[in-house]
Order: C-alpha cells, then structure tokens, then sequence
C-alpha cells in the first residue's frame, strides 16, 4: 500500500493546485494502492496545538497498520512531518519513505541553520524528491546525499487551466502570488510602463498602499479560483517578479492559459520557462524592455502567448500521475 500524507493549507484546499487536489487525484487515479492521510491546519486560537494532537494520533494509527512493504510518501517535508519520518523508519526500518520538498533556500536557511539538524532530518527518508535543480543543488550543497535526490517538477492540471483566445487594444499584464516577491521592484515597473494595464492579485495581502495611487493598476481581491482563472485568460502577460523559486503554480497555471511570461531569472524558472515563451529579467531595465517589445510587436507576443501554452502540456497533471505510478515512488 501507498500512504500519501499531506497537510491541508486553507489556501489550496479547494483548487485545482497544491498538495491536497495532487492526492485526491493520485487516489482517483490509483484507488486499490493509494490510502489518504489529512493533516488539518486550524487558524483558532489554541488552533496549533489541536492540529499537531490531531498529527500524532494519525500518526499512531498508521503504525498500528503499517507493514514493512509498504511505501509513505510525505508530500510536504522539512521542516513539517520530520517527525512522521522519524517514527515510520524506528518501528518498520524496512518501510520506505519518499518525501517532497518544496521550499525556497532561504525558507530552508531560517529553518536549519545548522546543517547538522537538516541532515539528521534527511536521513530519515529514502529518497528526496525536490521541485527544481536549484533545490537539488543547494541540498547537496548542505551535505544531502545527492544519489537520494530526485528532480521532479509543479504540476498543472491543463484540463481546468486552459487558453482562451482574445484580443485585446491594451496590453494587459497579470501579477499573482506573494511568497518572494519584490513588490518594490514591481512598483518601480509598473511606473516605466505607464501605457499598459497591471492587475495585481492581492489575495489576503493587502497591496491597497503600495500601489493604489498608480493610474495603470486595478488590485483585485481575494478571488475564487473560477474567478481568478477567468482573469488569467483575459491576459497577456503573467509578470513574475520574484527574488526566488523553484516552481510554483503561478508559473504553471499562467503557462497552460496561454500567457506570454516576463520572470526573473532566479532559482530553478528555467527549469520551466525557455526563450520561446519568457523573457528573463535581472534588473528593471530588462522587464520594461521585455514588457514594451510585448506591448508593440503582436505577431512576438501571439508566438510566445502560444509556446507557453504549448509548453505547459510537459507539466501536465496527467504527465505528473504517469511519472508517480511508474518512478517516483521506485
């Protein structure tokens, strides 16, 4: 049996990305193999505490059952469900675990500052499966066996994510996501393109300050993911300015509706984006560059529009559950 243990941010919960919708669909996909576990996340005072308790007494259960031919694949690790490891390879040594990591190093930094404890967390797990080079790099980097590492990449589920075709007078250029992100750069942008759109997604980050007195800027709130879906395929761009990644569903799901991507080259985006499809961007003077060659030449920004769309299908969920079945959890 495969045990896929995941916690389940309120974020994600309900969409079409993130870890919970990946195992529902690995359960549907596999439903005599796969077994389920929840790992609930409550935002209530006292809320950390009923959680972890929550943690521990699945963790109790799945011990009781547990046989040394079975396979754990913690879909989120370090620093969360160390523990788990821990406790699966002392009581059934001969159980394999696969676990997922899918922080930035910097996150990872904060965490582990010594690299003692990042290793002895490491050692619990069989095999490591990260979301990009960069990541695998900097693992090997702190001392991680790389023979245990496995590169593996975002999914996008491109039957729910898809293009739709439009035409529109006015550039239009989409930013989404927070984590990492350089909002004072991407002010600093939008002041040099003063001729075309920008919609910020704001979600529960409130950006109103920063931006609001800019004439070329709508902020939208929080939006279901129809919502926000509808909006990316009325885009053009999807404008990715971060200061770190290593893949995330922003960049994938802007990719399978067909936007033409303006990114900084940082982390593991080229392990996502190429030339046909993205401009890489270091300082401003390259995104107002890349923006304002979109903004005049339609034919350049229609062929991009369209390889991004086309280069989506290689991180397609189906793609993704092919890979899962047949060598990742090896």
């Amino acid at each position: 049996m495969r045990y896929l243990v995941y916690v389940e941010w309120g974020s994600t919960k309900g969409n079409h990305a993130g870890m919970a919708y990946l195992a529902k669909r690995i359960k549907q996909e596999f439903p005599y193999k796969v077994k389920i576990i929840k790992i609930p996340v409550f935002h209530f005072h006292g809320g950390k505490y009923v959680a972890n308790t929550v943690s521990v007494l699945k963790l109790i259960k799945l011990l009781v059952v547990l046989k040394d031919s079975d396979h754990i694949f913690l879909m989120e690790y370090l620093p969360s469900l160390h523990n788990w490891a821990y406790w699966i390879k002392k009581i059934h040594r001969n159980c394999k675990v696969t676990a997922l990591v899918h922080f930035v190093n910097e996150v990872l930094d904060s965490f582990y500052p010594n690299s003692d404890k990042l290793n002895k967390h490491e050692s619990y797990v069989d095999k490591q499966l990260v979301l990009g080079h960069s990541l695998k790099e900097y693992l090997v980097g702190r001392g991680v066996n790389e023979s245990k590492i496995k590169v593996t990449f975002h999914y996008v589920d491109v039957d729910y994510y898809f293009k739709k075709d439009h035409n529109n007078t006015k550039l239009q250029v989409i930013f989404l996501g927070s984590l990492k992100r350089d909002f004072d750069l991407l002010r600093n942008i939008i002041q040099s393109c003063p001729n075309t759109d920008f919609h910020i997604l704001m979600g529960k980050k409130n950006l109103r300050q920063k931006f609001s007195d800019l004439s070329n800027v709508v902020l939208h709130p929080y939006l279901s993911e129809d919502e926000l879906r509808n909006l990316m395929q009325h885009a053009d761009v999807s404008l990715n300015v971060m200061k770190d990644t290593i893949g995330s569903n922003v960049i994938v799901t802007s990719m399978a509706c067909g936007l033409a991507m303006v990114v900084s080259d940082v982390g593991s985006i080229r392990d996502y984006c190429d030339d046909g499809h993205a401009f890489f961007c270091r300082t401003i003077t390259d995104y107002t560059y890349a923006i304002e060659q979109l903004s005049k030449d339609k034919q350049l920004l229609e062929r991009m529009k369209h390889r991004s769309y086309e280069k989506a299908q290689d991180f397609s969920l189906n793609k993704f559950l092919m890979e899962f079945n047949g060598d990742l959890l090896k």
